[in-house]
């Protein structure tokens, strides 16, 4: 750290006494004794542009300093659970330093545990401006976006945070991680259930995409598991996926053989109604049939009785075309159909 501005010099000591000369300070510049009880004038040491540079700089590294130490203040009363206190000392050390993204998450983790959700992601969106490769407050602002159940911006948050640099050779690191994999998992399993919610069984359209939201919600929690074992909401959520998986197979697999069931009741109807359609087309088909076998056989009798008329010499009967026919007109037919040899 550069040191502090020097020092002004006061008016001239003795060699030997820590009091000021008497002869030095009785007389003024002209010689003239100066007055009983007057106070000696301090000489005004003009300052180099570089003397004022550094007296900046040296303010600047002091107020930064303040800050940080301000700022693990605060986060010590987070952690302690001391919220109002922390964010008193985050506005202090705001005031001091404001491009120092620690201050703006440790008050945003401090808003976040108050319940001010939207104070917190402005807190996290300020941190991420300063450092946007910082993976911690990705991770924090997708657990306040998962508080206000924005399940679509948390998993894209914490898509973000998984592709940022980290190491995970620390147990806080790994906890971290599993954490940020755990929230994924639970605002996945909210978007899978949300279709069932709303409807008793999910719809075809909504099936696929309930599916592959539940099992990417159980890999989340295995992720979470392998980091730490003891993450509560990883096991908790896991618990939810795992039963909605079998309950949600269930269902479709009951609704598959409603389906095949009602499907093939319609089947057995359709085919009971081509079987009545067809055994209608052929009864129409015979009953045509027969009416043009019995025109057929009313024509053939009326052209036999007609012949027989003729032959019988009945003026009664009719011809073969079913015309009556005079006496006379049957003796010419008649003779018409004899052979032209023999005798009558």
């Amino acid at each position: 750290m550069l040191g502090g501005p020097p020092k002004l010099e006061g008016p001239p000591k003795t060699a030997n006494s820590s009091h000021y000369d008497s002869t030095a300070a009785s007389s003024n510049a002209f010689g003239a004794p100066a007055a009983i009880g007057a106070q000696p004038e301090k000489k005004k040491v003009k300052k180099s542009a570089m003397q004022l540079k550094r007296e900046a700089a040296a303010a600047e590294a002091k107020a930064k300093a303040t800050a940080s130490w301000l700022q693990n203040q605060a986060a010590e009363k987070v952690n302690d659970r001391s919220f109002l206190p922390a964010l008193a000392d985050c506005e202090q050390a705001l005031f001091l330093d404001k491009s120092n993204d620690a201050i703006w998450v440790t008050r945003g983790c401090g808003r976040r545990r108050l319940g001010d959700q939207l104070g917190a992601i402005d807190d996290f969106n300020k941190a991420l401006e300063i450092d946007p490769n910082n993976r911690l407050t990705m991770s924090n602002r997708a657990a306040a976006k998962a508080a206000l159940r924005d399940d679509k911006g948390c998993i894209s948050d914490v898509n973000e945070a998984l592709k940022m640099p980290t190491s995970l050779s620390t147990s806080y690191l790994r906890s971290a991680s599993a954490i940020t994999y755990a929230m994924r998992a639970a605002s996945r399993y909210r978007l899978a259930i949300e279709p069932v919610r709303s409807h008793l069984l999910p719809c075809d359209n909504d099936a696929p995409f309930i599916r592959q939201m539940l099992v990417k919600a159980s890999e989340d929690c295995d992720h979470a598991l392998n980091l730490n074992s003891k993450d509560e909401l990883a096991q908790k959520t896991q618990h939810a996926v795992l039963t909605s998986i079998d309950q949600f197979d269930a269902a479709r697999q009951a609704e598959v053989v409603e389906r095949n069931r009602k499907i093939g009741v319609n089947m057995e109807a359709r085919m009971k109604a081509v079987r009545v359609a067809q055994m209608k087309k052929e009864r129409e088909i015979q009953l045509n049939a027969y009416a043009k076998a019995t025109k057929k056989h009313n024509r053939e009798n009326k052209k036999k009785a007609a012949a027989e008329a003729v032959l019988n010499d009945n003026p009664s009967k009719v011809n073969i075309f079913g015309e009556l026919v005079s006496k006379a007109d049957q003796h010419s037919m008649r003779a018409q159909s004899a052979p032209a040899y023999g005798a009558w």
